[in-house]
């Protein structure tokens, strides 16, 4: 019988796509930390250490994927879930604290608010 700890949970859903998270340590004085799974199966996914921020819009789901158990070192991730394709929006982003706001139908900010960074992301048009 798995425990509280052993079950996935629901994160995000967006279209047919599910994405499911479990607990798997945190860092220190910081972030959980997750592993994930989808419906359909996504296998890139499946090998990374993500945090719980998400964010959906559109036919999007964008991720926290962690670079590092002991520090804070992030990409955003962003899941088609029209095609399943996954592409990689911002790499190596130093900061725990994150915003997201739409400006308009093809722009999404990111802002990372302890490290004063933003940056302004472009949808493609499908």
């Amino acid at each position: 019988m798995e425990s509280n700890s052993e079950k996935y949970t629901l994160l995000a859903e967006n279209n047919n796509v599910q994405v499911f998270h479990k607990w798997i340590g945190e860092i220190r004085f910081g972030p959980e930390l997750f592993a994930l799974k989808s419906i359909p199966k996504i296998e890139f996914l499946e090998t990374g250490i993500y945090g719980e921020w998400n964010f959906t819009y559109k036919n999007f789901i964008f991720l926290q994927k962690w670079n590092s158990e002991k520090n804070a070192d992030a990409n955003i991730i962003q899941i088609n879930t029209e095609t399943l394709e996954i592409t990689t929006v911002n790499e190596n982003i130093l900061s725990v604290f994150w915003e997201v706001k739409v400006i308009d139908e093809n722009q999404i900010e990111f802002n990372f608010t302890n490290i004063n960074k933003r940056f302004i992301y472009n949808l493609e048009k499908k």
